[in-house]
């Protein structure tokens, strides 16, 4: 796609395609907390947890190999994910995402992640990474390889689904 108003809502507004990626990443940059939905035998799971991303819009998170949504990873790859990010005037975006998940083994992509962690969030900023590698040990890093985005700005476009294909 160009950066012509390439996309329209149904209310009328134009927004390039390049300006929807933004919205993503504002989303993804204020959002702290993923919301990853899993199934087992057709019933649905949500587990809350703090997240980073890439710039291909796929997320990681760390978790242990033992829980509920890891063990229904491992035996469905196929997730959902919800972030929300709410600005001041208490107007939300919001991004809904499909893919697949796994736990994902490659060690520079983790201390990649590990130092992502390290910046993004406050709990792990008076640690070392030395420190923070010791503590995420009995941790598992899991990736979303995002599939769709379906992207929500209230103070745009009101509560109308926008969609983007990485």
């Amino acid at each position: 796609m160009t950066d012509t108003k390439d996309l329209q809502t149904t209310s009328g507004n134009e927004i390039t395609t390049a300006e929807l990626k933004e919205v993503i990443l504002d989303t993804l940059r204020d959002g702290i907390v993923v919301n990853i939905a899993t199934t087992r035998d057709n019933q649905p799971w949500v587990a809350a947890m703090i997240y980073v991303y890439d710039q291909d819009f796929n997320l990681y998170w760390l978790t242990r190999e033992t829980t509920r949504h890891s063990e229904e990873i491992a035996d469905n790859p196929k997730v959902a994910a919800n972030i929300t990010a709410v600005q001041e005037s208490g107007k939300a975006r919001q991004l809904q995402i499909t893919g697949e998940a796994h736990m994902c083994e490659d060690q520079e992509i983790s201390v990649q992640i590990e130092e992502k962690y390290h910046e993004r969030h406050k709990e792990f900023k008076n640690k070392t990474l030395e420190e923070l590698a010791t503590e995420v040990k009995r941790y598992k890093l899991y990736k979303l390889e995002t599939g769709k985005i379906f992207v929500t700005h209230e103070a745009l476009w009101g509560h109308e689904r926008l969609e983007y294909t990485p």
